[in-house]
């Protein structure tokens, strides 16, 4: 709980001097949450959206506020709007964080039995890139959510081997 409360009073120090820090809005979320202050929390998560927001009317192709919008809908459990935020991640092909949104992506899709999807989804980020432990490992949990335990197993001992380098 130290932790969570120094970083409070961090984002807090951080806030005071800029409130249109989205990633101090995030991290005082997460640390809120980290605390169980859930209300709060979900409240840090807007302002975050609200200041992304406004980073988009200037820039709409910004890849980055995309993805931190999917994180902060993501967080405060609105997959909805979260899968909306990584789509237009995934379609302005924002590089650096393309993976973490499909990833985002497939899991929420599972989460919401949107099995087929979900499935896709996965699959795709094989597709972008065959050699990642994360993409065999979101397929593994896709397949076990679908029931399809033997997949499942064999896209899992593939992460594994991944991740060792073999």
């Amino acid at each position: 709980l130290d932790l969570y409360n120094e970083a409070l009073e961090i984002t807090n120090e951080i806030l005071e001097e800029n409130p249109d820090d989205a990633l101090a809005w995030q991290g005082k979320g997460a640390a809120l949450s980290g605390l169980n202050r859930r209300e709060e929390d979900d409240e840090a998560y807007a302002m975050a959206i609200e200041v992304l927001n406004k980073t988009l009317e200037k820039d709409p192709s910004d890849g980055e506020a995309w993805f931190l919008k999917g994180e902060n809908y993501a967080n405060m459990h609105d997959a909805e709007a979260a899968l909306i935020a990584y789509d237009k991640v995934i379609e302005l092909n924002y590089t650096p964080r393309i993976e973490a949104a499909w990833v985002t992506k497939a899991i929420l899709l599972a989460v919401l039995q949107r099995d087929d999807e979900a499935l896709q989804a996965s699959e795709m980020i094989i597709e972008l890139n065959p050699k990642s432990a994360s993409a065999w490992s979101t397929k593994g949990y896709v397949l076990g959510e679908l029931g399809r335990q033997a997949e499942a197993e064999e896209a899992f001992a593939r992460a594994r081997e991944l991740e060792r380098g073999s």
